[in-house]
C-alpha cells in the first residue's frame, strides 16, 4: 500500500485500461493515510491563560480567564467544561509600582440581568449558554489601560507561577480612506475599502479592523487582526 501511494505517478498510458487504472489508484489512494497518535496522550493537566486588557472608550474591564488542559483524547461536556475554570488562584496586574489583584466572578454568581449584560459584551448568546464562565476581574477600577503602559500579570496556583508582559500601542489613527470598484465582475453592491496607516517606525502596531453598514447596524463584519506593515 505504501509503495503504490508513492509511485502512483508513475501511471502513464491510454485507453480503458489506463482508466480503470487510475480509477483503482484513486480508490486505493483515498486510503493512504496514517494515523497519528501523540507520544505521550496522558500529559498532566497544565495552566491555560487567557488574558485581555485594551484601551477603548467601551472596553471591558481587564481579565483573565483561567484553565486547565485536558488529555489528546479526552471528549467534553458541559460539566466537564465547567471543571476546566481554575478557582481561588492568587491574580494581580502590575504596573509602574501598583500591583491590582483581580477578583474571581462566575456568571452563575450574578443577578440575570446583569448575566445577560456581560454574555453580550462578550459576544456569547446567554440562552444558549451552558457552561458557567469563571473570570478574574479588576473590580476595584484600579487597573486603568493607557496607551504606552506597560503591565505584568503573576498567577499563583496550586503551588504553580506564571508571569507574562505586555504593553499597550499607542494610537494610530487612520491616515488616509478610499473604496474603489471591487475587482471581477461590476457590481452595484460591492465595492473595495482601502485604508492607509503611517505607525512608527520603532513600534509594531496590531490593528483590529470593524466595519458597519449605516443602513443595518446589527451587520457588522470584523477584520480579524492583522499587522500593519
Amino acid at each position: 500500500m505504501i509503495n503504490f501511494c508513492r509511485n502512483m505517478h508513475k501511471l502513464n498510458g491510454s485507453g480503458p485500461t489506463s482508466v480503470l487504472m487510475i480509477v483503482l489508484g484513486l480508490l486505493l489512494f483515498s486510503r493512504c493515510q496514517s494515523e497519528f497518535i501523540p507520544d505521550n496522550i496522558n500529559l498532566s493537566p497544565e495552566l491555560v491563560v487567557e488574558g485581555f486588557i485594551e484601551y477603548a472608550d467601551d472596553a471591558l474591564p481587564p481579565y483573565i480567564l483561567l484553565t486547565q488542559s485536558r488529555p489528546f483524547f479526552t471528549s467534553l461536556s458541559v460539566d466537564q467544561l465547567d471543571n476546566l475554570f481554575v478557582h481561588n488562584a492568587s491574580v494581580g496586574v502590575t504596573f509602574g509600582a501598583k500591583r491590582v489583584p483581580l477578583n474571581e466572578i462566575c456568571l452563575n454568581d450574578l443577578t440575570p440581568d446583569l448575566k445577560r449584560q456581560i454574555s453580550f459584551q462578550l459576544g456569547i448568546n446567554p440562552d444558549s449558554l451552558q457552561v458557567n464562565i469563571c473570570a478574574y476581574i479588576d473590580l476595584s477600577g484600579q487597573l486603568i489601560p493607557k496607551e504606552g503602559e506597560t503591565y505584568t500579570l503573576d498567577i499563583q496556583s496550586n503551588g504553580q507561577e506564571i508571569k507574562a508582559v505586555t504593553t499597550i500601542p499607542r494610537y494610530v489613527p487612520l491616515d488616509t480612506l478610499w473604496w474603489k470598484e471591487a475587482p471581477g465582475k461590476p457590481s452595484d453592491t460591492l465595492l473595495q475599502l482601502l485604508t492607509r496607516v503611517k505607525e512608527p517606525a520603532s513600534e509594531k502596531i496590531f490593528t483590529d479592523i470593524f466595519v458597519v453598514s449605516t443602513m443595518d447596524k446589527s451587520a457588522a463584519h470584523s477584520i480579524p487582526s492583522m499587522t500593519m506593515p
